[in-house]
């Protein structure tokens, strides 16, 4: 029996006033849950992106989520409660979560012999927790660490799928076999052969001493000596696809079931089975917000508490349906596709369609948030005029609206085809260069052909640019200019010079129309396909070398800028020019931070960021960037996020770094005398590398010591909260 002793990577205390973390807010969105559980007071909800608790009385929600909260994973895969006011989480990456009375206590099971991988499952009782991970069953008993195999007990097989502990008692289930574990005594049962049941996904028990299991499509009975099976040959169950299983305090057994059925009956939502037949809530037929529901308990007050995949929380109260927001937000959908930045400092946030009702684009500052119409999960770019016109281009054309009304621009040109193969990948750019004056890609002209080797029709679709002057369009294309490529984004320069990527360089056409070609042959470009890129306040247009490292091209000289270990299976994404001349680059799951000497990397491990799923891009007037997720958006600022004019920080700073760079030590001097700073220096990757306490003073002084050279951001705490951040440079 293997045995080591706890490390705790992380233990935090964070009261229910710990506020949003003053560079980043997380206005994650709630697809569905993957778990729920309830204590004496609250009921918790795990998800891909962190918890939702709602106190059962008053109906408050608290969200925690890795953007307010001390979670260095917020994929929730499990949660259960132990009956003493301890509330367990299981993550994806091989986390275990207690939140005890307002306190996190975090262990990170990489030192463990879960060895860090996935919390599928946990069972509590008392000071025992039992895990269910991918290396198998293990007990903790907060001191050491127990692993169970069919090598070392009497577990039959090391195939487990569920866990439930009441009462000192584990159950648990294999893929034969129904196992209780009591007092060290181990005690198994042959489980009867079913060939088309899933392994079990829940076990529970009811008041009478039955166990109950929960497969896909059927729900079993264990009386201590007889298996019964209900399905929908001995009873009136719906042949839908069951998700999950709660017994009530009255015995009777509630399960949710999913829109993803098994025997294509679309109609899932939840049910109830009295011990001979059931009852189905449904959009049909009940008050039930939505029909795929993914999780259910039912609590010990009587009521039922589900979600739903519109992020909504339902309670059911005999005839009563309350809904809860699982979301901080006032979205109607967590896939993020476009966001857009306006002058005044408001954000449009865009997402694809809801899949029950309300808006699929938001105006928004976070304190007011307005639907706008007109958008569509087939939109492929919005843009902005100087007065605050919204322009939207979708497969049908090109609409613009105030908010209230909309005009449909006329004779557009082609934006898709109708030849369901073709994707129109390069016909998504909308460049507005004043009000109703526009610049487009689209779809000029479509070939196709039929490829005897591969076996099927080949197309090949060919771009042009047009213009819209107010009244009508100017089309461009190989034939009528010297485009030679299909044309990818569109850009303009303080001169208002045209500009767009192509697989062969780029194009300017100036604004006196006159056109000029960029490429490998005729100027210092690299031979690459450029997609993505940007254009700075001095005119120069920056764009990804494929490696998340960076070309600067001034029109005569191109400069590549390498990341220093980004090698060439990497990609870059969309690039963005910030307020101070830095340049952000978007990855699947990163942000690249690149300032004309140093790089920095946002990531999941050192910020709020999710793994994967990062779509859009933004930088507001502030200098807040607004990250599009697909699982909500965040908003990050270096220093704090402002949210409003009132915000803005004084011009005249309270406080200066210098000197910057620094060769051997650098000072911060402020305008006033403050009460024991405490300065905490990071590096470009977000690892502490020193922190000290300073006497009362004006002047703090940094000494290098071991510091490398490169970039360091700094923060400076005191009574008053933070009251100076930055960056500095050793060289």
């Amino acid at each position: 029996m293997n045995k080591i002793s706890l490390l705790f990577l992380l233990q935090m205390t964070m009261l229910l006033a710990y506020g949003q973390s003053p560079e980043w807010i997380g206005m994650y969105e709630t697809s569905y849950s993957t778990s729920m559980t309830e204590d004496e007071e609250f009921i918790w909800a795990g998800s891909f992106v962190g918890i939702t608790r709602i106190n059962k009385i008053s109906g408050e929600i608290t969200y925690f989520n890795k953007a307010n909260a001390p979670l260095p994973d917020g994929y929730i895969c499990t949660v259960e409660s132990d009956g003493m006011n301890n509330t367990w989480f299981g993550t994806l990456n091989g986390y275990i979560y207690r939140y005890h009375e307002n306190t996190w206590t975090i262990l990170d099971t990489s030192g463990t012999l879960l060895t860090g991988g996935t919390i599928k499952d946990i069972a509590v009782d008392s000071n025992r927790v039992w895990i269910l991970g991918v290396g198998g069953l293990v007990l903790f008993d907060g001191i050491t660490w127990t692993r169970y195999t069919s090598e070392n007990s009497p577990l039959p097989e090391n195939s487990i799928s569920a866990l439930y502990c009441k009462e000192g008692v584990l159950w648990l289930t294999t893929y034969n076999h129904l196992v209780k574990v009591e007092n060290g005594i181990w005690t198994l049962y042959n489980l009867p052969s079913s060939y088309y049941l899933s392994q079990v996904k829940r076990i529970d028990s009811d008041n009478l001493g039955n166990i109950w299991m929960l497969h896909n499509t059927a729900v079993r009975k264990f009386d201590g000596i007889t298996f019964t099976t209900y399905n929908s040959d001995n009873t009136n169950l719906p042949e839908v696809d069951l998700t999950d299983m709660s017994v009530a305090p009255d015995n009777k057994v509630w399960v949710s079931a999913s829109e993803t059925a098994a025997y294509d009956a679309p109609i899932g939502g939840i049910l109830r089975f009295n011990g001979s037949s059931w009852t189905q809530y449904d959009t049909l037929n009940s008050g039930i917000a939505d029909s795929d529901v993914r999780v259910i308990v039912a609590a010990s007050d009587g009521d039922i508490w589900f979600d739903t995949e519109i992020g909504l929380i339902g309670k059911k109260n005999i005839n009563n349906w309350e809904y809860f927001n699982a979301s901080p937000s006032h979205l109607s959908e967590s896939r993020i596709v476009h966001m857009l930045s306006k002058q005044d400092g408001y954000v449009y946030v865009g997402t694809r369609n809801p899949k029950i009702s309300g808006s699929s684009l938001y105006l928004t500052n976070l304190e007011t948030w307005t639907p706008v119409p007109f958008y569509n999960e087939l939109v492929h770019s919005i843009a902005l005029d100087s007065a605050g016109i919204l322009y939207i281009k979708g497969q049908e054309g090109i609409m613009v609206t105030d908010g209230s009304t909309a005009t449909a621009i006329p004779d557009c040109p082609f934006l898709q085809t109708s030849y369901s193969p073709f994707n129109s990948e390069y016909a998504k750019s909308l460049l507005v260069i004043g009000p109703y004056d526009f610049w487009i890609n689209y779809c000029d002209s479509l070939s196709e052909w039929y490829d005897p080797v591969w076996g099927g029709t080949i197309y090949e679709a060919f771009y042009g640019v047009a213009h819209y002057n107010g009244s009508s369009w100017t089309k461009y294309n190989s034939s009528n200019s010297p485009l030679t490529s299909n044309p990818a984004n569109l850009l303009a320069d303080s001169q208002k010079n045209i500009w767009f990527s192509t697989s062969g360089g780029l194009t300017c056409i100036d604004n006196q129309g006159l056109w000029t070609i960029y490429n490998a042959s005729n100027s210092s470009l690299p031979p690459i396909y450029i997609n993505q890129f940007a254009i700075d306040a001095n005119d120069n247009i920056w764009f990804s070398d494929k490696h998340f490292g960076l070309y600067k091209f001034d029109k005569i000289n191109c400069d590549r800028f390498v990341h220093p270990t980004l090698g060439q299976y990497n990609g870059g994404g969309t690039v963005v020019t910030d307020h101070d001349g830095s340049i952000w680059q978007k990855g699947l799951s990163q942000l690249y931070l690149f300032n004309g000497t140093d790089w920095s990397e946002i990531n999941s491990n050192n910020s709020p960021l999710p793994m994967g799923n990062l779509n859009d891009l933004t930088i507001d007037k502030y200098g807040n960037k607004w990250i599009g997720t697909g699982f909500g958006f965040l908003i990050y600022r270096e220093g704090g996020v402002i949210t409003s004019s009132s915000a803005m920080p004084n011009t005249e700073l309270s406080y200066r770094a210098y000197p910057n760079p620094f060769r051997e030590s650098f000072s911060i001097k402020f305008n006033r005398e403050y009460t024991s700073p405490r300065l905490v220096l990071y590096n470009s990757s977000g690892s502490i590398v020193y922190e000290n306490d300073f006497s009362s003073s004006t002047i703090i002084t940094v000494k290098r010591n071991n510091l490398k050279p490169g970039i360091y951001y700094y923060r400076v705490h005191s009574r008053d909260g933070i009251i100076a951040s930055g960056k500095v440079v050793a060289i």
